[in-house]
């Protein structure tokens, strides 16, 4: 039987869910099963995911990490906290979790970081890590540490972005496993307990993918039996 992967779905300003097929053939292409998850999930679900994705999107609410708005564009409250609180609940059943772009930033949220709100503005001698939508801006990379994320990712140079903010800090309990040639930070795990990697990067774009999944998949599995 296929893996099963969860990935969460965008919500639009019609009051609709939506969802990538980019990262929809991203998972078919690990030979795994993808499934939309939307608002109302319960832990039924969580117990058959070999591996949930949180996926991109829109700028977190800085309510959200208490610090006054300086955001540059419309912010996003309702499916944060229900993705924060998903997150949290995966983390307590076992279940392995990659975050992606503002996935990264929710998990790093939930477990007490707060944001770099627009990266021009906050860090020197930033880079463009936007771009635009249609051509997401390929910047370098550098990978630290030594865990699960650090070592597949090893030897990534380079990575496809499209963001305006970041993590202003590594949260407690995950360690730093790569930065950008300006500082920013591009990927953190779990240190403890099931992987859980953020990155900040879009891998369903650049391709790599084909580094995070398989570990992850063989987790999920793993824990499954």
């Amino acid at each position: 039987m296929p893996g099963l992967v969860g990935l969460t779905s965008v919500w639009d300003d019609e009051g609709g869910y939506s969802l990538s097929r980019r990262y929809v053939e991203m998972v078919e292409r690990v030979g795994a099963e993808p499934l939309a998850v939307l608002p109302g999930s319960g832990d039924r679900l969580l117990a058959v995911l070999d591996l949930l994705i949180l996926t991109g999107g829109g700028d977190p609410d800085p309510v959200l990490f208490g610090r006054p708005g300086t955001q540059v564009g419309p912010v996003e409250l309702s499916r944060p906290r229900w993705e924060m609180g998903l997150h949290r609940r995966a983390r307590a059943a076992g279940v392995p979790v990659l975050g992606i772009c503002m996935g990264m930033q929710l998990m790093a949220i939930a477990e007490g970081s707060g944001l770099i709100q627009h990266i021009p503005d906050e860090v020197e001698g930033a880079l463009d890590h936007a771009g635009t939508r249609s051509s997401p801006r390929r910047h370098g990379l550098k990978v630290v540490g030594e865990g699960g994320l650090s070592r597949a990712i090893a030897g990534l140079e380079s990575v496809e972005s499209y963001h305006h903010q970041a993590i202003d800090s590594v949260p407690a309990g995950y360690g730093e496993s790569a930065r950008a040639p300006d500082g920013v930070i591009e990927a953190i795990e779990s240190l403890s307990g099931s992987p859980a990697w953020g990155v900040q990067w879009h891998p369903e774009r650049d391709g790599s993918w084909q580094r995070l999944l398989p570990p992850l998949m063989r987790e999920g599995r793993r824990r499954k039996g």
